[in-house]
């Protein structure tokens, strides 16, 4: 009698061959997952990379760092500028124009003399009516 209970308590307790297979499933998942986290430790760049970014751009940056990726805020907000005065610089401050953009207005500037209308800037290849609505309350004449 002690012995069928004996048998009975070692049937209960010893896992089945498709409880096994589970169990294995699950600890390969979680192998798989730990070896992906210290894959992406790894490729994630240090803080230390912040300074080698901020080297590409001539305007003022703003850098910060937000769960092991580094952002860069290229623009700050921009404040009202005279488009016939403007250095390159200042017109990449402008939101949506970026150096290319930029150059073109200086050197239509310099071909056309002076914008008397903001419609002019429409004549600027890049600039379409959508860019000329976020440019315009930052211009002036």
């Amino acid at each position: 009698m002690l012995g069928n209970i004996l048998k009975y308590l070692k049937s209960q307790i010893e896992p089945s061959p498709s409880e096994l297979r589970g169990l294995f499933l699950i600890l390969m998942l979680s192998f798989i997952g730990v070896g992906y986290d210290y894959y992406k430790k790894l490729k994630t760049p240090k803080p230390t990379h912040i300074k080698q970014h901020q080297k590409h751009f001539k305007i003022d940056t703003a850098t910060f760092v937000i769960e092991r990726r580094i952002f860069i805020k290229r623009k700050p907000k921009p404040s009202k500028i005279n488009i016939n005065e403007a250095s390159i610089e200042e017109l990449i401050s402008l939101p949506g124009v970026g150096p290319k953009i930029a150059r073109r207005i200086y050197e239509y500037r310099k071909r056309h003399g002076e914008f008397k209308d903001v419609n002019e800037l429409l004549n600027i290849k890049g600039i379409g009516p959508k860019k000329l609505k976020r440019i315009k309350p930052y211009i002036y004449f």
